[in-house]
């Protein structure tokens, strides 16, 4: 299989994916149709039968009914073979990959070549992008996972692009594609297969552009105030020294504030340092407790309440 430390960035997969659609778009002028009417005419110029019966085998075998069973075939065959996990990455890459075409075609609605140049009757009018390119690639992609780890590696790659060559050639020689329609269907069809297949990285993508943006907006870190947490701080008294230390003498132009999780004592091993006030105790022998303690803020206080333990100047304690 693919290895899994190969990385391609998500947000170029989505420019491709974007720059495809503009792509399709911009076919639809008339000086861009015209361009691409020019290179169809030299591929069409070269018909004869042989080459015809090629074009019309890889219309039929990548169509959608052929296609759909050669795509059906190809997962049920690897997940009989006992790879379940390559199985649901074929379907994954096949359904992404030719599935693109299907979505795009409505929404860019590019007409097709004028049918009296056509060997090849289709089904719909839409022509960008083109569906049997879509499906060609994604089962060449689906087969290189495959082989991607075994010695059959690059003769798989190689043959696949040979096909894929083969079939833009096929779809312009019929006349049912434009050059535009084909070429574009390389770069959705790519594109789409690996944000289909890296779906689990685009979660935490989209979280840290989120966290960027809340940043951007909260400003720059406030240089004044340091916090402190300590977790079940009560039994570990070397610990609780080495943060107190720094803490008291960073209170001297800072903002600190300790917070600690604790089981509740009547009292701790060792005194709170001179630069700390003293907490004020409540209910001290039931259950867990909060306790704030904090120096050099002069924030106001309010009364501690039923299971917490509250430094007086405590930030998180104020009213």
């Amino acid at each position: 299989m693919w290895s899994s430390r190969t990385r391609f960035p998500i947000p170029v997969s989505v420019a491709l994916l974007v720059f495809g659609a503009v792509v399709g778009f911009a076919a639809r002028t008339p000086a861009w149709t015209a361009a691409d009417t020019s290179v169809s005419e030299v591929v069409q110029s070269a018909r004869g039968p042989w080459p015809t019966a090629v074009a019309q085998a890889l219309n039929v075998g990548f169509g959608n009914v052929v296609g759909t069973v050669l795509a059906v075939v190809l997962v049920v065959a690897v997940a009989v073979w006992g790879r379940s996990r390559a199985a649901r990455l074929v379907l994954v890459v096949i359904a992404a990959g030719w599935g693109v075409g299907a979505l795009l075609k409505p929404l860019v609605a590019r007409p097709r070549p004028p049918a009296s140049h056509a060997l090849a009757h289709e089904l719909g009018p839409d022509s960008f992008p083109s569906g049997h390119v879509c499906l060609t690639l994604s089962m060449a992609v689906a087969v290189a996972l495959l082989a991607w780890k075994t010695r059959w590696r690059w003769p798989v790659l190689a043959a696949g692009c040979v096909l894929v060559a083969g079939q833009i050639l096929a779809r312009v020689y019929l006349g049912a594609h434009y050059p535009t329609d084909t070429l574009g269907s390389i770069i959705v069809t790519l594109a789409a297969i690996h944000l289909a297949t890296n779906a689990r990285r685009l979660g935490p993508f989209l979280l840290r552009a989120a966290n960027r943006r809340r940043a951007r907006r909260a400003g720059p870190p406030s240089t004044r105030q340091v916090k402190i947490l300590l977790l079940h701080a009560y039994g570990m008294g070397g610990t609780i020294r080495t943060v107190l230390n720094p803490a008291s003498t960073l209170s001297a132009d800072h903002d600190v504030e300790i917070v600690s999780v604790i089981r509740t004592r009547e009292r701790p091993f060792f005194p709170v340092p001179p630069a700390f006030a003293s907490p004020s105790w409540t209910n001290a022998r039931t259950g867990a407790a909060r306790v704030c303690w904090a120096a050099g803020s002069s924030r106001g206080r309010r009364r501690p309440t039923e299971g917490s333990i509250c430094g007086p100047t405590s930030p998180s304690c104020a009213s």
